[in-house]
């Protein structure tokens, strides 16, 4: 007997109406919306009406650096997808920091501290920075 093949959900990138249940039988939590997006290309990542986190893929050329900065009060989850990027941090008036990281790793980057993004390498970096 030949089985049918199963097909794909044609689910839009957005699901609004998604109910779902808390607390026990006939409690229900509040309607939310799903937002799904793919990784490949740069940009944001959590919708404009997010609440608190903030999120982009990013793409650094070799060589590259993102600018000193602080995340102020919020914390940075930095998650590599592809290539090595190197953290610097820096305290007022200490020396810089680094830290290493490959595609599959991952760095935590706590509240106001100043950091920078750098590409070491020669080839493209990605990676993903969740703040929040």
């Amino acid at each position: 007997m030949a089985s049918t093949p199963r097909r794909r959900s044609a689910e839009p990138a957005a699901i609004s109406g998604v109910e779902r249940r808390a607390g026990g039988p006939g409690a229900r939590a509040a309607v939310g919306r799903i937002t799904r997006r793919g990784l490949r290309r740069p940009g944001k990542l959590i919708p404009p009406d997010a609440a608190r986190l903030k999120s982009r893929v990013i793409r650094l050329p070799a060589g590259q650096a993102i600018e000193w900065h602080s995340t102020k009060e919020r914390e940075e989850l930095i998650i590599v997808l592809e290539g090595t990027i190197e953290l610097e941090r820096q305290a007022a008036g200490a020396r810089v920091r680094r830290t290493r990281a490959a595609a599959g790793h991952s760095l935590f980057v706590p509240p106001q501290v100043m950091h920078r993004v750098v590409n070491p390498t020669g080839r493209v970096a990605r990676y993903i920075y969740v703040t929040g």
